[in-house]
């Protein structure tokens, strides 16, 4: 667990499992870093178990073999600010068991295999001026009982395979 720390203007190149990885951490800020996966990297930032309050800004994180953003596990009430995910062989970024009351504002999720965003069993989410765009399946992607979040004033591009629908609802 670690608690009250600065990740800044580091550069992480194919690391053969996690750019960034925390468990149990929060009130840590990860600003200006950059994590290229080099198609080696499973997760480009990783914060799983109950992390909460962490910030992550103007990061930029491409090309990791699985996800370049993920929070699993009750990783709760963080900020994603001005944030770029793109060209990874998964999602752009996951939110994955009950990990609720995140605030992504202003990020770029792009160019990515499969979904720009997915929440999975993940609710009360917020979504305010990012970017999806040409991610391969769908801009976002909503199952496992997610609910209850919020997408306000972003811009959705259209994906290559789904190209009249930005988002898809398995949830209901």
């Amino acid at each position: 667990a670690c608690t009250g720390n600065i990740i800044t203007q580091n550069q992480f190149n194919a690391n053969s499992s996690y750019g960034i990885y925390m468990q149990f951490s929060s009130e840590n800020s990860i600003e200006t870093n950059t994590v290229d996966g080099q198609n080696t990297s499973l997760h480009g930032i990783y914060l799983q178990n109950g992390s909460k309050n962490n910030t992550l800004a103007a990061n930029t994180v491409r090309a990791a073999t699985n996800n370049g953003i993920y929070f699993n596990d009750q990783t709760n009430g963080n900020v994603l600010r001005g944030n770029t995910s793109k060209l990874n062989a998964n999602h752009g970024v996951l939110f994955d068991f009950s990990s609720n009351n995140n605030t992504l504002i202003g990020n770029v999720l792009s160019e990515n295999t499969l979904n720009g965003v997915r929440l999975d069993a993940s609710s009360g989410n917020r979504f305010v001026s990012n970017t999806f765009d040409s991610n391969v399946l769908w801009q976002v992607f909503l199952t496992g009982s997610a609910s209850s979040d919020t997408f306000e004033k972003n811009y959705f591009a259209p994906s290559p395979t789904n190209p009249d629908s930005a988002l898809y609802n398995a949830s209901t």
